[in-house]
């Protein structure tokens, strides 16, 4: 299990820097990744205000990102879900 934060998630799915993001997919795509539930608030936080992107496009990213086999989380996922859709 590897706990990783807001910059990697961020570089991994905005792909806007071809270092940072081929690390990141190092990181996620070859470990079991654990995320704390302070981070996805992070990503949502960073995505929306700093990127401006679109709010059904950040829940849409994020709940398949969350779906990958080899993530989990700390808490409970059902309350991540829903807390994504509103």
């Amino acid at each position: 299990m590897q706990l990783i934060d807001t910059n990697i998630i961020l570089r991994y799915l905005l792909e806007d820097d071809i270092k940072f993001t081929s690390q990141a997919e190092e990181i996620i795509e070859n470990n079991n990744i654990t995320v704390l539930t302070e981070v996805i608030c992070e990503v949502v936080y960073v995505m929306q205000k700093v990127y401006r992107i679109d709010r059904k496009e950040i829940v849409s990213t994020l709940i398949g990102f969350l779906k990958y086999p080899n993530v989990s989380t700390v808490s409970d996922i059902s309350l991540i879900w829903s807390a994504l859709k509103l």
